[in-house]
This record gives C-alpha cells, sequence and structure tokens, in this order.
C-alpha cells in the first residue's frame, strides 16, 4: 500500500512580543501640585523612586533643580524575608539626609508607600519633615486592592497632567490598606490636603508638613 505522507509545515521559532505599556492616566494630583509652584525661583524637586532620565529632562526643562534618592534601594540591607527593619531603617547614615538648610519645594513618593508599611513611612514622615518648609508637597500613590508586586513600579511623567505608571513584574503579594487616616498617623507630622480615588486600582495623595 502506498502512503502519501503530507510534509509538516516548518515550524516558526515562538518570539516573545514585549506587552504594550498601560496608557497614561489622568493625575489630578499633579495637576495641583504644578499649580504651587513659585515663579521667582527654582523648583526644588525631591524624588523617592529610582534615577529615570525622562523625569529628571522633564523637570530640568522647567527649571526645577531635581534630586532622587532612591530610597527602596537604599534600604535594601534592612529588608530580610520580607519583613522591614526600621531600627535598621533608622540607623542607615545617608538616608534622607541633606545638607543643613535644605527645603524641597515636592517630595515625589508614588507607590512606594505600600512598600515601607506604616512604621517604615514613620521613619521617611520624620526626615521629610526636617527638610520641608510651610508649602512643601508630597505627592504618593497607594493600592486600594491591597495586593501589590514585589517593588515599586515605574512612573512617568508624560505632561502637566498626565503620568504613566508601569506596575513592577512578579507575582502580587498582601500588604496593608492604607487609609487617609492611618497614613496621617504614620506620617506623623503631615496631613491630607487632597486625596484622588483613581480607576486603575490606586489612590493619590497630597500631603502638606503640619
Amino acid at each position: 500500500m502506498l502512503r502519501l505522507f503530507r510534509p509538516r509545515a516548518a515550524e516558526t521559532p515562538a518570539v516573545a512580543v514585549a506587552p504594550e505599556p498601560p496608557p497614561p492616566f489622568r493625575s489630578w494630583a499633579l495637576s495641583d501640585l504644578l499649580k504651587r509652584k513659585s515663579s521667582d525661583r527654582p523648583w526644588r524637586v525631591l524624588d523617592l523612586g529610582p534615577a529615570y532620565n525622562v523625569n529628571l529632562m522633564w523637570f530640568a526643562a522647567r527649571g526645577a533643580s531635581y534630586t532622587v534618592e532612591a530610597l527602596f534601594g537604599t534600604i535594601a540591607p534592612c529588608r530580610t524575608g520580607g519583613r522591614l527593619d526600621t531600627a535598621c531603617m533608622r540607623a542607615l547614615p545617608d538616608l534622607l539626609r541633606f545638607p543643613e538648610g535644605t527645603r524641597f519645594d515636592v517630595v515625589l513618593a508614588w507607590d512606594l508607600f505600600d512598600f515601607l508599611g506604616a512604621a517604615g513611612v514613620a521613619v521617611v514622615g520624620e526626615r521629610l519633615r526636617a527638610v520641608s518648609h510651610g508649602k512643601t508637597l508630597l505627592h504618593a500613590a497607594v493600592a486600594r486592592e491591597g495586593r501589590v508586586p514585589p517593588r515599586p513600579g515605574y512612573w512617568e511623567m508624560v505632561d502637566e497632567r498626565t503620568i504613566r505608571h508601569v506596575p513592577a513584574d512578579g507575582p502580587l503579594l498582601n500588604t496593608v490598606r492604607f487609609t487617609d487616616a492611618s497614613l496621617q498617623r504614620a506620617l506623623g507630622s503631615f496631613r491630607v490636603h487632597k486625596s484622588y480615588l483613581l480607576q486603575n486600582g490606586l489612590q493619590e495623595y497630597l500631603f502638606e508638613p503640619t
């Protein structure tokens, strides 16, 4: 018996396609933050996230001085077994330490607080108060669903009203859900100036010193 076999089509190697980044979102907090900008001197911005050139260039183009702390990386020695040692945080010699007389107009914390817990946020609040003045604004965002990736995501300034937030890869972990009241207690000498519940699962905050 003669059997005919159809040759198999050559298999095309699978090519990994990077997922499309999420679209930018309308940041009401950013709009309000920029209204506070003083025109008679350079704006002083402290970013607690890692250094991203796009954000540096965005603020520099508007005449701002831009300082990066990269706090999540700075406190890496204080995270063991998924827990944050706040005594270790307090002992870090360079954690949010700046030259005498330094005062920032804006502090960008974005989605950092979810990874610090109340005790870690309290340490950050103490240090930030020392480099703030009466009109400083602290811009933060927290998860409203109580689950976050293993580390903070990527935040990119797009324009005066818009930010792109790209969450970090990795399994979602449970986190303590902050409320207005619990965040304010943790920050101590800051109070909620405004808050905005967003459709992307985040809540934005603007805090100001008490």
